[in-house]
């Protein structure tokens, strides 16, 4: 060929001759810029490549791994007993189906179980190669001797952040490293896309195209047909690779930083890359100029000894990379760095902080372990009516935090929260579940029976003779129709303390047979002795009495706290709203609320009217409250219980807490939730906005039995 090229040059005038020359020295000058290794096609290491990898099979991986091999020279190359397989040993290779050459430009399969593979190839007819295929599903190194081993024809690093991992699909080679299109991949199926012309060396014509690789050159007696440079237009940019990644960052590693930190390098191309003049730069704009070379599949550690680079551990910084032509190909970012923690690119593409440090190696993410709820519960046998405290405080979470806690009951019921109270209303056998999500989306769920046993005081719906004397269980509403020294045996719910007014009294209203609450039904119950047992708001409590009354308010005399007996506990409602003017004897004894404008104070007494009619405020000394600052004129929301006098009715506030100033001036739209028995709805007291009950049922004020609790609270978040 070269006889050939210089008879050709030798019959051209010089002004020709000086052209060709020019173009013969600038495609050197770029086929040395691009680092392209020209090679004969007599077996060099450009001969044979690893163009698809069968690793990590859908479902088990055994017997059924392959990798694929293509000739991209211009000669055969013969197959005998000196090939081996390296998948970290070496393995014999022997044809199974096809002969025992390997043609130019023709691919052939290495597989582990020539069966298994015609089992999942069924029309595969190409050549098959017997060996050895053990691949890791992680990635390693594969290569390709054809002298027993004592040198390496061609050799890749594959890993499974290249993809193709468990899915069903294979590596396969195209210009760099790409997911199969195809499930199962195409075996025997590769095509080198890149041509190179040739022609006869004595006629000049062409003899045809041919797919081959671009480091092999043509034969001997084949010479290659230059066009002639046109001034600058046909100059041929150089080419850089795109197939390098930022793969780790280490900015505030244990220890010293001069030491410990590093940017890490990936090649993810099967080419050895040459990294002159590339650059790394920070922030800053400091930079380093690499020298190295990066192999195929490799990673480059440059630790800042080397580079002078100092990654901030507070404040963020970036990292670049420059190819030599000053194009940025990579930049990572991050706000702040973790102590003793690598900054790693995932499998994904997304960047995380990982513990595991893994400079030189594949990246490591430690793996989420899915939550483990714990329902923390001293007993399983409760009553029904009885408040039940669920706690999933002891649950436990690997690496992350819970986000959510969801409990469903085993009724129809559920409640969300780590701690929630709730209590049944009929017995039974129930299954308690605990649902918690962290925060990656993990979930972890336990169940937990319990059983719901009658209360005893239930039978009393039926008429038994609880007390041994005749006394049947009614209601609040239905006792204060009795006449004065009627034996009554009622129950209700706790609204005001022993000692909230008087040493010898105290509240409750009405909590019905299935626990239905009307605060703004009840009734004092009083003892001359004093002697009540230890109770809160909120309790329900059965009392045995009779009637008496004093200053026309009707109340239930007991002998001593014998005849009082706490029942069960569950968080005190919200008091309905009432007008001001609308205080009657529907209401003496109960929990209401009013709001209005402070119309005269006097002492003790204040007077609150809503332009409905004026109501007295009386203010204990008892209660101990502390008057907040308020004019004439403003306006105050006032929660309370009715009493009455020989002078007429007035509403008592229990606590400081019971009187609220600053909600309304704050806030014109302050709400005051209350629920009313009457029309089950709840009034949003500073707007003056009704909305039905069904609307705020849930989350806030717990689970309500819609069907038989329309307006009972029945469970509380904690």
């Amino acid at each position: 060929m070269t006889e050939c090229l210089l008879l050709i040059i030798k019959h051209m005038d010089i002004k020709l001759k000086g052209i060709i020359f020019i173009a013969i020295m600038a495609v050197v000058l770029i086929l040395s810029s691009a680092k392209i290794e020209v090679v004969m096609a007599q077996g060099g290491n450009e001969d044979i490549i690893f163009t698809e990898i069968m690793y990590d099979v859908e479902g088990s991986d055994g017997d059924r791994e392959w990798v694929e091999i293509y000739n991209t020279c211009g000669s055969d190359i013969n197959i005998d007993s000196s090939w081996r397989f390296f998948d970290g040993s070496n393995h014999t290779i022997t044809v199974s189906q096809g002969d025992d050459v390997l043609n130019s430009c023709e691919a052939a399969v290495i597989v582990d179980d020539v069966a298994a593979f015609m089992i999942d190839h069924p029309g595969y007819s190409g050549t098959i190669l017997d060996s050895v295929v053990s691949l890791n599903n992680s990635g390693e190194e594969l290569k390709l001797s054809l002298d027993n081993g004592a040198s390496w024809l061609v050799q890749v690093v594959y890993n499974s952040d290249l993809g193709a991992a468990g899915d069903g699909n294979t590596l396969e080679y195209d210009n760099g490293w790409i997911v199969s299109s195809v499930l199962g991949g195409s075996p025997g199926q590769y095509q080198n896309d890149n041509e190179v012309q040739y022609c006869d060396c004595q006629t000049g014509e062409p003899i045809g195209d041919q797919n081959t690789d671009p480091g092999v050159p043509p034969s001997e007696d084949e010479e290659i047909i230059i066009p002639p440079i046109d001034d600058e237009e046909d100059i041929v940019p150089v080419v850089y690779s795109t197939e390098i990644l930022i793969n780790e960052l280490v900015p505030d590693p244990e220890g010293s930083d001069e030491e410990g930190e590093f940017i890490e390098l990936y090649n993810m191309s099967i080419e050895n890359i040459d990294l002159s003049d590339w650059q790394l730069k920070d922030s800053t704009e400091d930079s380093y100029t690499l020298t190295q070379t990066i192999l195929a599949g490799a990673y480059l550690v440059l630790w800042r000894g080397e580079t002078n680079l100092t990654l901030n551990n507070s404040g963020g910084d970036a990292v670049r990379l420059y190819q030599p032509d000053n194009s940025l190909l990579e930049e990572v970012t991050y706000d702040s760095s973790i102590a003793g923690q690598s900054y790693s690119r995932t499998n994904s593409n997304d960047w995380e902080w990982t513990e595991e440090l893994t400079p030189g190696l594949t990246n490591l993410f430690p793996v989420n372990e899915p939550p483990q709820p714990k329902i923390d519960l001293t007993q399983t046998e409760f009553y029904t009516g009885q408040l039940i405290t669920f706690s999933a405080t002891d649950s436990l979470v690997s690496d992350d935090q819970i986000n959510s806690y969801y409990w469903d009951f085993g009724n129809g019921d559920s409640l969300a929260g780590v701690t929630v109270a709730y209590y049944y209303q009929t017995a039974g056998e129930y299954t308690v579940s605990l649902l918690v999500e962290d925060s990656l989306g993990l979930t972890g769920t336990v169940n937990l029976v319990v059983n719901i046993i009658t209360a005893p005081f239930v039978e009393a719906r039926g008429g038994t003779d609880l007390a041994g004397q005749g006394e049947k269980l009614e209601l609040i509403s239905e006792i204060r129709e009795h006449d004065v020294k009627t034996k009554v045996l009622t129950q209700g719910i706790v609204t005001a303390l022993p000692g909230n007014f008087s040493d010898t009294y105290f509240y409750i209203s009405q909590a019905d047979y299935d626990f239905r609450i009307d605060l703004s039904r009840g009734i004092q119950v009083y003892c001359s002795k004093k002697d009540f047992p230890n109770m809160k708001l909120g309790d329900i409590i059965m009392v045995q009495g009779e009637i008496s009354e004093t200053g026309g308010e009707k109340r239930v005399k007991i002998a001593s706290a014998a005849d009082v007996q706490v029942i069960t506990h569950i968080a005190l409602p919200t008091p309905e709203q009432v007008m001001t003017g609308d205080v009657s004897e529907d209401y003496e004894g109960g929990l209401i609320t009013v709001i209005g404008d402070l119309v005269e104070k006097k002492g003790s007494s204040w007077y609150l009217d809503d332009d409905s009619g004026e109501l007295r405020i009386y203010l204990s000394t008892k209660a101990e409250i502390k008057k907040p600052t308020i004019e004439v004129g403003g306006e105050i929301i006032i929660t309370g219980i009715i009493g009455e006098t020989k002078t007429g009715y007035r509403l008592l506030p229990r606590f400081t807490s019971d009187l609220s100033v600053e909600q309304v001036l704050e806030n014109e739209e302050a709400e005051i939730n209350v629920i009313s028995a009457n029309n089950k709805k709840i009034t949003k007291i500073a707007s003056g906005k009704e909305t039905p009950v069904d609307d705020y049922l849930g989350y806030g004020l717990g689970v309500v039995g819609v069907s038989a609790l329309s307006w009972v609270i029945r469970a509380k978040f904690f």
